[in-house]
């Protein structure tokens, strides 16, 4: 068994900033050496002016000289991308000036379609399959769906709502108005307007990947009476579940009682129904029966892309 240097993958999202950490065997991914993730809301913390605040800039930089320690200590090799919002801000550069600054880390501002690209890698390498996939990536900022199988994209669409964009600000706060639903769904059926068309080819599995399609499946099992579980590769819900679990949030009359729903996480509790409705409109738009969860993505197609790189696969 033979071990090489560890790669570190940061993705600076528009909800979270994540590290994960994991140990190379035989050119192949091992186990998971560390996974650090931070709340940033970056998606919630651009401004009318379209900059990202200089609270949210310096939180960011602050997280990543954090991260940095934790690279150093498993002295990993670092692979670091930047999605939605910085890619919307207008001081974006500046953030990953800053970070290169402070950290010596390199994050890359990559494209909706290059990041389509890295999460069909990672999902793809996660499944060992040669099946076509169709993939919805409903992130903070921004959502994508595609088809394709290992290395071939064939299809993609990019969505310019995510969880966060689409929640901030009136569906952050419960109770929500119904004013507030009806602009909501419109900007999903806007967004969503030609996807169907877009998105032609065969394909023989939906494929949910993301933080939003992980806490779904969560609390799907939660109000199945199944037992909490952290990995829920593998799980699947359809429209039935997306409904009850919006009915949930849309009914709550605080915080207090989003917080209440079985197997919610807190830290998603205000903009989960933001990711909901955008599953709900690929659902209806895409004719999808259910969706498997998967629980690779752009991080891990990040460790795949690095070994590549590396010449280790």
């Amino acid at each position: 068994m033979k071990t090489s240097q560890p790669i570190a993958a940061i993705d600076i999202g528009s909800n979270s900033v994540f590290l994960q950490i994991v140990e190379v065997v035989d050119g192949e991914p091992g186990d998971v050496l560390s996974r650090v993730k931070h709340r940033a809301r970056l998606g919630a913390a651009i401004g009318e002016d379209g900059s990202l605040s200089e609270s949210a800039v310096e939180a960011t930089v602050t997280a990543l000289r954090g991260f940095k320690a934790v690279i150093d200590r498993y002295d990993a090799q670092v692979y670091a991308t930047a999605t939605a919002a910085v890619r919307k801000a207008t001081n974006g550069g500046v953030l990953l000036a800053k970070i290169r600054d402070v950290t010596d880390i390199d994050v890359h501002m990559i494209s909706g379609r290059r990041e389509a690209e890295l999460v069909l890698l990672g999902v793809t390498s996660g499944l060992k399959s040669q099946q076509r996939l169709l993939c919805a990536d409903v992130g903070g900022g921004s959502s994508e769906v595609f088809v394709g199988q290992i290395d071939e994209l064939a299809d993609f669409h990019g969505i310019g709502l995510g969880a966060v964009t689409l929640s901030h600000p009136h569906l952050m706060r419960a109770p929500v108005t119904d004013a507030a639903m009806s602009r909501a769904r419109q900007r999903v059926a806007s967004a969503l307007a030609d996807v169907s068309t877009v998105i032609d080819s065969p394909w023989d599995v939906a494929i949910a990947t993301s933080g939003t399609a992980q806490r779904v499946a969560r609390i799907v099992r939660a109000l199945r009476g199944e037992k909490h579980q952290k990995n829920v590769d593998g799980e699947r819900f359809g429209a039935a579940d997306l409904a009850q679990i919006r009915a949930l949030l849309v009914s709550a009359q605080s915080h207090s009682d989003r917080l209440a729903v079985p197997g919610i996480d807190p830290d998603r509790a205000d903009v989960l129904l933001g990711g909901i409705l955008i599953f709900e409109g690929l659902t209806e738009a895409l004719g999808i029966d259910s969706w498997r969860v998967s629980m690779a993505g752009l991080r891990m197609g990040l460790v795949h892309q690095a070994l590549r790189l590396r010449g280790e696969c």
